[in-house]
């Protein structure tokens, strides 16, 4: 699509490359690939040098990286796309498919999180930047040097100083192959910290659950030097568990685990741990809880001891599964929580859903949408600032797929704007 690339040349102990993109608008950017140079032609196998990484049981594990450039990880082929809409611009990357995204903003910039699949391979994460006319300023992709790892990113943070936090999952290498791409069973909870530059600091996963099953992780929040996560771990005997945990940013190689946290509802199903939310004195928790249905719940940790501090939110609507994505917490007076997600409706397809409570847990108000197919609609992420409540998400349509919906409430309940997409 009139995209061309020019690959520069790497040698000795550099091991990274730089990719030149020219989007066909008279712009141009460089890719940084972090960890090893991209494929080369006639590339000479080398001699092999280790690296040691750090697991959660400070284990130290040598993975095999190239000294002189054999490449076990690569820049993938994706490329950045724009399409126009009267004045407005959608970027994307094309040829890069999979789940897992975020983003997040600072004054006139919009930093995007991914992870994914391009040419049928992983293409490792990644964090791009834009400015204030829209335009691409960079994208740098990060992957695994024992293998094409695949990375979920479930959602993205920053702290005081401008670093980037990424939480989600990685696939787990066969500590007993030689060669790169033997995956074992299941995914570890996974975190990365990238400077304000976007160059990866550290990439750090778990395996929470003990036993080479599914631990992913959905969001995160930053307090100081404290990080607070939530998602999900695998137990053999009931299904899912929600997992949260605060881990101490202080040491610079690594994050330090300080609690853990994991609950399960009466059913024995699969509970997850979608939001995450800071309060004064307590780290909310938003997800989902399997009981006789699936029912919303809200959770309140003490920030000091990571323990269930008072008594949940909990909402069953009776007509089938209810989900809880996102969370909101006020600090001021009176201060209350915003939950955003979905409820089973009386006919067809679920209802975006919006609830306000008090921090004692009373309901103050609920607002719905069901869109004109009365299919399933969903909201998945919600902000507030002093004027109201905005949340995002989508509406399912007969033979189109799903569009953006994105609404602001006032702290009252009153809708004060609705956009579509």
């Amino acid at each position: 699509a009139g995209t061309s690339a020019a690959r520069a040349s790497t040698g000795g102990a550099d091991r990274s490359s730089a990719l030149t993109v020219r989007t066909g608008h008279g712009a141009s950017r460089t890719t940084r690939s972090a960890v090893l140079p991209m494929r080369t032609r006639a590339t000479p196998v080398r001699p092999w040098v280790p690296m040691t990484i750090r697991s959660i049981a400070c284990r130290s594990t040598a993975l095999p990286i190239s000294k002189y450039g054999v490449p076990v990880a690569r820049t993938p082929s994706a490329y950045d796309n724009t399409q126009y809409y009267g004045r407005e611009r959608l970027s994307y990357m094309s040829g890069l498919g999979g789940p897992g995204s975020a983003i997040a903003v600072d004054g006139p910039y919009v930093y995007h999180a991914f992870g994914g699949y391009a040419d049928g391979d992983s293409a490792g994460f990644g964090l791009r930047k834009y400015n204030t006319d829209q335009n691409l300023e960079w994208t740098k992709f990060y992957n695994h040097p024992k293998v094409n790892m695949a990375f979920y990113v479930g959602n993205m943070t920053r702290d005081a100083a401008g670093n980037f936090y990424l939480v989600g999952s990685q696939r787990i290498p066969d500590p007993a192959a030689s060669g790169p791409g033997v995956l074992l069973f299941g995914k570890n909870s996974w975190i990365a910290k990238l400077n304000p530059a976007g160059d990866l600091v550290w990439s750090y996963d778990s395996d929470a659950s003990g036993s080479n099953m599914m631990d992913e992780l959905y969001d995160v929040a930053v307090d100081g030097s404290r990080l607070s996560e939530v998602g999900v771990t695998s137990t053999s005997s009931s299904g899912m568990n929600i997992l949260a945990q605060k881990y101490d940013l202080t040491p610079s190689t690594y994050p330090a685990l300080v609690r853990s946290y994991t609950e399960n509802g009466s059913g024995n199903g699969d509970d997850f741990g979608y939001g995450v939310a800071l309060g004064t004195g307590a780290v909310y928790l938003a997800g989902t809880m399997s009981n006789s249905n699936k029912d919303i719940l809200v959770r309140a940790l003490d920030k000091t001891a990571f323990t269930a501090s008072g008594a949940s939110i909990t909402f069953d609507s009776g007509f089938g599964d209810d989900k809880g994505y996102d969370l909101a917490v006020t600090t001021t007076t009176p201060a209350s929580v915003y939950v955003a997600g979905l409820t089973a409706g009386a006919g067809a397809g679920a209802n975006a859903a919006l609830f306000k409570y008090t921090l004692a847990g009373a309901f103050s108000w609920a607002r719905y949408f069901n869109g004109k197919a009365g299919l399933d609609d969903a909201y998945y992420a919600v902000k507030l600032n002093g004027s109201g409540v905005t949340v995002a998400g989508s509406e399912s349509t007969i033979g189109q797929g799903r569009d953006g919906v994105y609404r602001k409430f006032d702290h009252a309940g009153t809708e004060l704007w609705s956009r579509g997409f």
